[in-house]
C-alpha cells in the first residue's frame, strides 16, 4: 500500500523518466512500464488497480530487488516479469 502513500506516489512521479532513461527507453518492457506509468498518474482505474502498478513501479523505481539492476541486462528480468505478472493480474481482475 505504500504506492498509495504520498511519499509513495511523489517517489513515482520524480524518480520514474529518471530510471527509464537509466535503462532506455525502448522496447516492449519499457512501453508497459511507460503505460502503467501513465495509468497511474492519470488515476486511470480502481484503487485495487492503482495499488497493484504503483506497486510494480516502485518495485521498477527502487534498487532493492530479487536481482540487482546493475547487472545489466539480466538486472532486469525480475523487473520484466513483476511487469508481465501485473498485466496478468489487472486483465483477470477486469475479465
Amino acid at each position: 500500500l505504500f504506492s498509495q502513500t504520498e511519499e509513495g506516489k511523489h517517489t513515482i512521479h520524480t524518480s520514474f523518466n529518471e530510471k527509464i532513461q537509466k535503462v532506455g527507453s525502448v522496447g516492449p518492457f519499457i512501453n508497459k512500464l511507460k503505460e502503467l506509468y501513465e495509468k497511474f498518474t492519470t488515476d486511470k482505474g480502481t484503487l485495487f488497480e492503482l495499488t497493484i502498478i504503483g506497486s510494480v513501479l516502485l518495485y521498477f523505481i527502487i534498487p532493492v530487488d530479487v536481482i540487482p539492476d546493475y547487472v545489466f541486462p539480466i538486472g532486469y528480468l525480475d523487473d520484466a516479469i513483476a511487469v508481465q505478472l501485473t498485466g496478468k493480474s489487472l486483465l483477470k481482475n477486469n475479465g
